[in-house]
């Protein structure tokens, strides 16, 4: 049985941002105050420690004194680019975790971890991971994600062992406008899948609340909407079993 001080919840955080598109959600302090719920979330809600990695410099860590235990803070500062040869939001978050991996404590004792965008809340998190943990007693190697749709899986959150992440890593460096985190995390699953380790899709779709930083819409995802969203999850699963593993 895997102890939850051996899966790392890792939430990426830009307050300052340090992208010129695909950005919509601008405001520092409007994102601040997300990060800020987002990070309460977790700490109230789930029991696992997490890892905050910010790259515009700011830290958040005085607002969670006492905390020490349960959360570790990251900083750095990524410079903005020339507007030519900036290569959007997916390919800096990247680079987060990146920093994460080569720099944090937590990070390195983990068996799991598991990535969320840092502004935003997954409603369901703990029985996703509970159900990650049953199912795949077996597997040490694994990477676990939803496909957002062909050639694209949903990079707000998803679950892997350390080893996935030199093949995410691998495919950084092609992340650009038209290139994105999805289709990269997509191509990474393909590869790593064929050579050491196992794909499984997540037991349900991300139940979120927050709000996207790219075209700044708030995400509805009432039970109702959930449930129907559950149901095709289900029945598209085979589906997509059949595209990756191909």
């Amino acid at each position: 049985m895997i102890s939850n001080n051996k899966i790392v919840v890792l939430l990426t955080g830009t307050i300052n941002p340090n992208s010129f598109k695909t950005l919509v959600l601008i405001d520092p302090e409007v994102r601040k105050k997300q990060y800020i719920d987002a990070i309460s979330y977790y700490l109230i809600k789930t029991s696992y420690n997490i890892v905050f990695t910010e790259n515009s410099g700011v830290s958040l860590k005085k607002y969670f004194k006492g905390f020490e235990d349960r959360i570790e803070f990251l900083v750095y500062k990524l410079e903005k680019e020339d507007k030519e040869k900036d290569k959007g939001k997916g390919f800096k978050e990247l680079g987060i975790i990146d920093y994460t991996i080569e720099n944090s404590k937590r990070i390195r004792e983990a068996e799991y971890i598991i990535k969320i965008t840092g502004r935003l809340k997954v409603l369901n998190l703990n029985i996703l991971v509970d159900k990650f943990l049953a199912k795949n007693k077996k597997n040490s190697e694994i990477v676990s994600c939803n496909i957002f749709k062909l050639k694209k899986m949903d990079s707000r959150c998803f679950i892997f062992s350390l080893d996935f992440w030199p093949y995410l890593k691998n495919e950084r460096e092609n992340v650009n406008l038209n290139y994105s985190f999805e289709m990269a995390l997509w191509n990474s699953v393909i590869c790593y899948n064929l050579k050491e380790g196992v794909f499984k899709q997540l037991f349900s779709p991300l139940r979120i609340k927050g709000v996207s930083g790219g075209f700044g819409t708030s995400y509805d995802h009432g039970l109702l909407k959930f449930k129907i969203k559950q149901i095709i999850h289900v029945l598209r699963t085979p589906f997509w079993y059949n595209k990756i593993l191909k």
